[in-house]
């Protein structure tokens, strides 16, 4: 997994930092270096892979994963890409010519699945708590996750027996800030300092040019 993630990152860098001419030779370098370690990879047994967040992904790597595909549909291997609706609204017909693709889209939660869902994440949650946060929900199994997990922390209404209701955060930007906020003095600076970034995903080294910024 490590080596296909620095792969990957590597191709992203020739992408960004190489001229159009120059970086087209060194996208051909990475694309059969990526056939080869899936080719080999895959001759141990069968390999899942998982790129997430592919709505964040440049063009030419999205074309890096469809043209893997189609030129090795043999190999033992299934590749989940989990992504918003904004990659197929850029890229509607992104992988749909691939032999044996399918997409799938996931809807919200019914408010049964939901209340049912915050009763298996928490085991100590009382129905009508469940229910309240399937209702809050709004159908998000990250909000429901994240909001039981905070209310089965130990904190003075469990000692008193009184209603959690007002525990309930509003919106899923209040269940972060509150992960945020329980964080140490030292991780809420490398938080506030990450949020420079305006996409939500970035590389180690270029978190490292904010948290240990060199000297001119």
């Amino acid at each position: 997994e490590k080596v296909w993630a620095e792969s990957l990152a590597r191709f992203e860098e020739y992408v960004e930092s190489e001229g159009r001419e120059r970086h087209r030779y060194r996208s051909a370098e990475v694309r059969a270096g990526l056939e080869s370690l899936l080719q080999g990879m895959t001759q141990a047994g069968p390999v899942a892979l998982v790129l997430e967040d592919l709505q964040l992904a440049r063009p030419e790597l999205l074309d890096l994963v469809e043209d893997l595909l189609h030129r090795n549909h043999e190999l033992r291997l299934l590749v989940l890409c989990p992504a918003r609706d904004e990659l197929l609204e850029v890229r509607p017909d992104w992988g749909g010519g691939i032999p044996d693709s399918v997409t799938l889209r996931l809807d919200p939660l019914q408010r049964d699945d939901a209340t049912e869902l915050a009763m298996m994440a928490g085991e100590a949650l009382d129905e009508p708590t469940a229910l309240r946060i399937a209702e809050r929900a709004g159908g998000n199994p990250f909000f429901i996750i994240e909001t039981t997990g905070m209310l089965l922390q130990r904190h003075e209404a469990h000692d008193t027996g009184a209603s959690h209701e007002h525990l309930l955060p509003p919106t899923v930007q209040a269940v972060v800030a509150s992960r945020i906020d329980h964080l140490s003095e030292e991780s809420k600076d490398l938080v506030r300092k990450a949020s420079v970034f305006a996409r939500s995903t970035f590389s180690d080294w270029e978190l490292s040019l904010i948290t240990e910024p060199k000297p001119d």
